[in-house]
C-alpha cells in the first residue's frame, strides 16, 4: 500500500472512515452471530463450528484494525452497528466500550484462535461449494501471522508503552504453528503453466505461468489460498454483485489508441511507487523487469492492456507513472457484464501460502536455523523465476533479515502488506519519511510516536458499558442465567438500585429505593437476547450479563 494512503490525513479522511466503520460492522455481525448461536437449537457440533467461524473471521478484522487503530475498542458481544446504502456512518454509529491496549486485544485474538483451530475444519474436508470458509489451516496461519507481530513488537519498540506486554520469545510459538501449517500438505505454491485470458496475449504469447494466473479468477481458491475475501454473488436491491471492487479501483486508468487517449474505465488508484520498482532492480541485480513477479505487479507506460477493442498500450496522466496490474480482469468477465464496480470476480487473498512460508522464514532465522529460512526463502523465489525466462530471481546461497524483508516486499507487492511489515519492523520512520507517496502526490513528513498509528476521534466511541470485562462478580450472583426472564438476585451487599439495559444501550427495566440482599427481576415481556443489568449498593456499581433465552 502507497503509504495507506498517506497516513497523515488520519480517520478524517473518507477511506479511512470507511474502513473503521466497514469494520466495526463486521465485528457486530459477528459478535451477533456468536451470541445468537448460542441461544439456539442447533446441533452442538454445528454452533461450536459457526462460533469458531465467527471468531476467526473477528480475530482477522480486528488484528487490521488495531495494527492501523492501535489501541481501539473490542466489543465481544451483539452491539448495534447499522449502516446505510453507502456503508457511511450513522448517527448510532459508536463503537461501545473503552480502548483495549495492542497487547490485551492480541492476547483475546490468540484465545479465539486456539479455541478455533480444535474445531474448524481442514481445506481438504471443504465441499468445492464450502471453500469460501475458514479452515483450521487459516485459523492456524493468522495465529503464527499475530505472535510473529507481538514478537516484533516487543523487539523492535521496547520502552514504548503503546507495546507494552508483548514478548520477543513469543516467535518460538509463532513458529511452531506456521510449520504445522507448511507440513499439513494441505496448501502449496502455485507453480506450473495455465490457460487464462492473459494466454497467447503480448505479454505471455504461450500459456500462463503461474504467477500471473495466481491473480486470475481461473484460481480462486486454488492450493496456494489459506484464506481470501471472495467473490460470493450476492443480491441487493433486486439486483446481483459481488462485494468487491479491487479490479475497479486498480486498474489502469487510460490506453491509447494512435494519438487518442481513451479510458479503460478503471480508476487507477493505489498506485505502485518508484521505491517498489527500486526494491524489484535491488531483489534482482539488474533490471525491475527481470523478476517475472514485475509485470504482473506494475505497469508502466506502453505496457499492453486488454480493452474493449484490443490490446493497447497504457498511458499516464501528469505526475502518475505506473498502476497495479494484480486484480486486472478481461472485458468479458468484468467489464462487460458488470452491474457494479464491486462486481469483480476475483479473490482477494488475505493469507496465501507465499506468505506463510515468508513468515515462517523469518520466524526460522530469528529463532537461529537459517538453514529453513533460507530453503523457505528460495521456495518462493523458485516459484517466481519459473514464471518467466530470465533465469531471474536466483536461488540465495546464504540469508539474512534484509533479504526475507525484500521477498516480502516484492512477492506481496500490492496485498496489503508492506505498511503492517514496516509497523512491526519498526522501520517506519526509516522507510517513509521524505518519501514521495505516488497515489497521493506529495513527499511524507513521518512523526515517530505518532505516525505509527492512524487517529481517530473520541467521537467514534460509545464510552458506556464496557461487554469485555463483564464476569460473575462474588458479590452479585443472578440464576438462572442463562433463563426466561424471570431472574433471582442475591448480593452480600444491599442493592439500592437497578437498571436492565440492551445491548444498544435502551433501557427496559429500572428500580431505585430499594434495599434488599434478596429480589427479583421480570424480564419476561422482553425478547430474547442479551442484556446488561446494572446493580447499584452504598459502595459501588456492578454491571452482569444476562442471557435470555
Amino acid at each position: 500500500m502507497d503509504c495507506m494512503q498517506y497516513f497523515e490525513k488520519g480517520i478524517s479522511a473518507d477511506g479511512w472512515q470507511s474502513y473503521w466503520l466497514i469494520g466495526y460492522y463486521i465485528i457486530a455481525n459477528c459478535n451477533s452471530i456468536i451470541d445468537s448461536t448460542l441461544m439456539s437449537d442447533f446441533d452442538e457440533a454445528v454452533k461450536q463450528r459457526y462460533i469458531a467461524e465467527a471468531k476467526f473471521l473477528r480475530s482477522l478484522v480486528i488484528f487490521t484494525l488495531a495494527n492501523t487503530f492501535g489501541a481501539v475498542p473490542y466489543p465481544l458481544h451483539s452491539f448495534d452497528w447499522p449502516l446505510d446504502a453507502g456503508l457511511s456512518s450513522l448517527p448510532t454509529n459508536r463503537v461501545p466500550g473503552n480502548p483495549k491496549s495492542l497487547y490485551a486485544i492480541y492476547q483475546q485474538i490468540e484465545e479465539d484462535l486456539v479455541e478455533a483451530i480444535d474445531i474448524l475444519p481442514t481445506r481438504s474436508q471443504l465441499e468445492n461449494h464450502d471453500s469460501f470458509r475458514a479452515t483450521s489451516g487459516a485459523a492456524e496461519s493468522l495465529l503464527g501471522k499475530v505472535l510473529l507481530y507481538g514478537s516484533g513488537f516487543a523487539l523492535n519498540y521496547p520502552n514504548d508503552p503503546r507495546f507494552t506486554g508483548f514478548s520477543s520469545a513469543r516467535v518460538h510459538d509463532a513458529l511452531s504453528h506456521l510449520e504445522r501449517v507448511i507440513n499439513s500438505g494441505e496448501y502449496g505454491l502455485l507453480t506450473g503453466n495455465f490457460e487464462t485470458w492473459w494466454s497467447h496475449s503480448p505479454i505471455y504469447p504461450d500459456s500462463t505461468p503461474a504467477y500471473r494466473a495466481l491473480f486470475t479468477s481461473s484460481q480462486n481458491s486454488c492450493l496456494e489460498s489459506v484464506f481470501a475475501a471472495k467473490n460470493i454473488e450476492m443480491w441487493s436491491d433486486w439486483r446481483s454483485y459481488r462485494g468487491l471492487g479491487h479490479t475497479q479501483f486498480s486498474t489502469a486508468r487510460y490506453y491509447k489508441v494512435g494519438d487518442k487517449q481513451r479510458s479503460t474505465s478503471g480508476w487507477g488508484i493505489n498506485n505502485p511507487s518508484q521505491q517498489l520498482i527500486d526494491a524489484f532492480k535491488q531483489e534482482t541485480g539488474s533490471e525491475a523487469a527481470d523478476d517475472p513477479r514485475f509485470a504482473v505487479t506494475v505497469g508502466l507506460e506502453g505496457d499492453s492492456i486488454l480493452t474493449y477493442f484490443g490490446w493497447y498500450p497504457i498511458i499516464f496522466p501528469s505526475t502518475i507513472f505506473s498502476a497495479t496490474r494484480k486484480w486486472e480482469c478481461s472485458p468479458s468477465e468484468f467489464w462487460n457484464i458488470r452491474r457494479s464496480w464491486q462486481d469483480t470476480p476475483l479473490d482477494f487473498p488475505l493469507i496465501r501460502f507465499a506468505d506463510v512460508l515468508l513468515l515462517a522464514a523469518e520466524a526460522n532465522l530469528l529463532t537461529g536455523n537459517t538453514s529453513k529460512a533460507l530453503e523457505y526463502t528460495n521456495l518462493v523465489r523458485r516459484r517466481a523465476r519459473e514464471s518467466g525466462n530470465t533465469n531471474k530471481p536466483e536461488d540465495l546461497t546464504n540469508i539474512s533479515y534484509a533479504d526475507i524483508m525484500l521477498e516480502r516486499r516484492v512477492e506481496l507487492a500490492m496485498e496489503g502488506h508492506r505498511f503492517f511489515d514496516l509497523l512491526r519492523w519498526g522501520m517506519l520512520y526509516q522507510a517513509l519519511d521524505g518519501k514521495f507517496i505516488t497515489s497521493c502526490n506529495t513527499t511524507a513528513s513521518f512523526v515517530p510516536g505518532k505516525h505509527e498509528f492512524f487517529s481517530y476521534p473520541d467521537s467514534l466511541i460509545l464510552n458506556t458499558v464496557d461487554a469485555n470485562v463483564l464476569v460473575n462478580n462474588s458479590n452479585v450472583c443472578l440464576y438462572p442465567n442463562p433463563g426466561k426472564g424471570i431472574i433471582t438476585v442475591t448480593a452480600d451487599e444491599p442493592i439500592t438500585a437497578i437498571k436492565v439495559l440492551t445491548v444498544q444501550g435502551r433501557e427496559v427495566y429500572s428500580r431505585e429505593g430499594i434495599n434488599a440482599n434478596t429480589l427479583t427481576i421480570d424480564l419476561s415481556g422482553n425478547s430474547m437476547g442479551i442484556y446488561f443489568i446494572k446493580f447499584q449498593n452504598a459502595k459501588e456499581t456492578i454491571v452482569m450479563r444476562y442471557l435470555m433465552k
